[in-house]
């Protein structure tokens, strides 16, 4: 009998060491996982960033001109909220009859500049 009651002890005593053991483990797994997450975040926006940075310093006037020509029409510019393909191709065309508009207005300023 006495036995039995040392083996319940031990037993009880080694399933709340692990429960411990689990538990530690599992919140010191998920800060870590949450900081590689906030660090990788990080790093995407900053390349965005700096995507953009170059995006306006190659295209200089370009990007200017594309900037007031959005600012300008971004009404016209429309996403589709489902992807049904009847949506898509409207979309497809809206994008195309913008973008042509876009540059039929950056011909035009290129022309009034020279």
């Amino acid at each position: 009998m006495k036995t039995r009651r040392l083996t319940f002890k031990f037993t009880l005593f080694f399933t709340m060491c692990m429960l411990v053991i689990l538990v530690i483990t599992s919140l010191l797994s998920y800060f870590n996982q949450m900081q590689l997450y906030k660090q990788q975040r990080e790093e995407s926006i900053q390349y965005v960033a700096n995507y953009l940075d170059t995006l306006v310093v190659t295209d200089g006037e370009d990007f200017l001109n594309m900037q007031r020509y959005f600012i300008a029409h971004y009404e016209d510019f429309r996403l589709p909220v489902h992807f049904d393909n009847d949506d898509i191709q409207k979309s497809r065309e809206r994008y195309k009859r913008a973008d042509n508009k876009m540059y039929e207005a950056k011909k035009a300023m290129k022309a009034t500049r020279e």
